[in-house]
């Protein structure tokens, strides 16, 4: 009765689970992978899996063996493969042997703040997976916020105090039923169950290198160098990952109706072509090391790009409605224009290279120490905070509500400030004059 219970869970529990199998294939395979899957009630979704590229049968026999139970380890390795994580420093947890198949993957989802170990630095990479543990994993990957909820679960009195703000986010967003009742927190999940959830949450993911052409109804991941979307529409969310690393990615002819989230690419650029109809905004974060370059070459302008953080350089090149400037990363606008432009990070970077125009730059108040270079052509200029703005190309004019503000360079063709703050000085630290003073 309680195998019973926990085989009909895997329709309704939706968690990120793991495998540890080899990743080949891509969407659009097709045959039957595995040889112990035939008739199996999971058939079709681990075929489908398979076609993604993120699991495959046993290296001698081919054998998926579905109804194994799923370590923490597989668990690692297989929301790796989806989500891309960059290895930012090995973690040595006294459990995981340097040189185990699973070990850089530990230190990628330990890095990323998924998986932590207990007090004694152990992480259990070889003990089954059990449902409690995975929701908790499954919370701090999505980045969700823990709640506490009455759940209506017969057995939520077993359900650890640990894990009971990550299983009161998911039942309160209605991603986990009981089965008769019961939730069976500490029981482990086998993989055709784990798979079977993938498939709840992930609506589809690319991991090999070539063309996309299909349409996903939701969310797209994108977890592989050298990637082409072409003539397909992407209703939810495009989530270009870190895996990604320095690699291209292009879109021609795509329909997105959610964001793209931007947290891989080079400087070889992510290239939006012609006939692509960007609904979202475009949000950049690169969590590994090297210069992002987003090229903007379709038909019209790019209605939002938010810079959000990162380790590197983001290039925005072409024609762009609102730039959102929300951390320190240097950033550089290269050969385009920009209705808007505005800053909001302390300490923020900005180039505006020769050939780009922008109308309104905005430094907002929370962008104290923020430093902008202008060597291309800003209409309008309004520093709300202690900064400083190098112009060597051309700024109309420049309204300044905030003191300590430096107009270094060449002088904007007209300034105005509010009364009651300090006069902004030049390069050389002389206040300037001949400025408009107002409310």
């Amino acid at each position: 009765m309680k195998w019973n219970r926990l085989a009909a869970l895997a329709l309704s529990f939706t968690l990120v689970l793991g495998s540890a199998f080899p990743a080949y294939g891509q969407e659009g395979e097709s045959g039957a992978p595995f040889p112990d899957v035939e008739g199996h009630w999971a058939q079709d979704v681990l075929e489908r899996w398979h076609g993604y590229g993120v699991i495959a049968g046993d290296t001698w026999t081919g054998a998926f063996r579905p109804d194994d139970p799923l370590t923490r380890a597989e668990f690692a390795v297989l929301l790796n493969r989806i989500m891309g994580y960059p290895l930012i420093e090995i973690k040595h947890f006294n459990d995981v042997p340097a040189n185990a198949w699973y070990a850089e993957t530990m230190s990628r989802l330990n890095s990323a703040g998924i998986i932590q170990g207990d007090g004694n630095d152990m992480v259990r990479p070889l003990s089954p997976v059990t449902r409690q543990e995975a929701a908790v994993i499954l919370c701090r990957a999505l980045e969700l916020e823990e709640k506490t909820a009455d759940v209506d679960f017969l057995d939520k009195d077993e359900i650890s105090s640990w894990a009971a703000g990550a299983v009161g986010a998911l039942y309160s967003m209605d991603a986990i039923h009981g089965y008769e009742g019961y939730f069976d927190p500490q029981d482990p999940i086998n993989r055709a169950q784990a798979v079977i959830l993938l498939d709840n949450l992930f609506d589809a993911v690319m991991t090999s290198p070539g063309t996309w052409n299909q349409d996903v109804e939701g969310d797209l991941y994108v977890n592989a160098k050298w990637v082409q979307l072409a003539d397909m529409t992407v209703s939810g969310d495009l989530i270009i990952t870190a895996g990604v690393g320095s690699g291209d990615v292009s879109l021609s002819n795509v329909t997105v109706g959610g964001d793209i989230i931007l947290r891989g690419c080079g400087e070889k650029s992510f290239h939006i072509l012609p006939g692509c109809d960007l609904q979202g905004n475009i949000l950049v974060h690169k969590t590994v090391e090297g210069a992002i370059r987003l090229v903007n070459e379709s038909d019209g302008p790019i209605p939002c790009v938010q810079v959000n953080g990162g380790r590197s350089t983001v290039i925005l090149e072409g024609d762009m409605t609102s730039v959102k400037v929300n951390g320190k990363v240097p950033v550089v606008f290269r050969g385009g224009t920009a209705e808007t432009v505005s800053l909001s990070s302390p300490e923020a970077d900005l180039s505006i290279e020769k050939d780009s125009s922008v109308s309104s730059l905005i430094l907002e108040g929370s962008a104290a120490d923020a430093a902008v270079s202008v060597e291309g052509t800003v209409t309008g200029l309004t520093v709300s905070a202690a900064s400083q703005v190098t112009n060597r190309g051309t700024i109309s004019s420049a309204h300044v509500t905030a003191s300590g503000v430096v107009l270094a360079g060449t002088r904007p063709e007209k300034i105005s400030m509010i009364s009651g703050i300090l006069r902004p000085k030049d390069g050389d630290g002389k206040a300037l004059s001949d400025i408009t003073v107002g409310k």
